[in-house]
């Protein structure tokens, strides 16, 4: 969808406006920019090894026209600290015929840059979805009955994992709706697996992620070798 400059933009925020479908031109533009980018990727790694900097590239950007200059290349890298690349920028500036742009950035931004697959199975949330990083403790994987061991908890990029933040809220809710451990539950519905229903039990734990609980099944004077997981509407 287009949205021309006198369309109402209403619910889309700060989102760029697109200018249409890709033409032919377009896509050779776009495989002329990609080799650019592998290329001045490899001369700054070249540079900045041929220097001696504790320097290592994580992305390059490449704008090919603007209004205000011709060309940049943005060049992204981790450092243990700060950097003193001013001979660099020189260098790199006569070799690839260019202005350049050298950010320094975190260990959190590099994971973004890089990508990749979580522990989870999926693609990082910070190169997904995720749009800021907020700040993430150890009393988050507590409350969420995770072990609160650090290199179990740590993304690729070794801090703690974000969704250890924007889950946060899922598990409080949790625990305001589902009966504290220990308390007696009495089992409903017919859709029981373990234990019939109006029998009763002691529940010792909770499913989070299911939203249930886990009772063990008691019937009369002889336990069930099994739980029941009664839900949280």
């Amino acid at each position: 969808m287009r949205l021309g400059p006198e369309e109402p933009r209403e619910g889309f925020g700060e989102l760029p406006v697109c200018a249409g479908m890709a033409s032919s031109a377009d896509h050779e533009r776009d495989a002329r920019n990609r080799e650019i980018r592998s290329d001045a990727a490899r001369v700054a790694r070249e540079l900045i090894e041929r220097h001696g900097l504790p320097m290592k590239v994580v992305g390059v950007d490449f704008l090919d026209r603007s209004a205000d200059f011709d060309k940049v290349v943005a060049v992204y890298f981790t450092a243990p600290h700060r950097v003193d690349f001013r001979q660099l920028l020189g260098d790199l500036a006569r070799t690839l015929e260019s202005r350049i742009d050298l950010r320094q950035v975190g260990a959190r931004d590099a994971a973004r840059l890089i990508g990749g697959v979580g522990s989870c199975g999926r693609e990082f949330c910070c190169t997904t979805f995720l749009t800021d990083f907020e700040p993430v403790s150890l009393r988050l994987a507590k409350v969420q009955g995770i072990p609160a061991n650090p290199l179990q908890i740590a993304g690729a990029c070794g801090k703690l994992m974000c969704c250890l933040k924007f889950e946060h809220p899922l598990y409080e809710r949790f625990h305001a709706e589902a009966p504290p451990s220990g308390r007696r539950s009495l089992s409903t519905g017919a859709g029981a697996r373990h234990r019939p229903p109006g029998s009763s039990g002691l529940g010792p734990g909770a499913h989070r992620i299911g939203r249930g609980v886990e009772l063990p099944a008691r019937v009369g004077m002889f336990e069930a070798q099994g739980t029941h997981r009664r839900g949280v509407a």
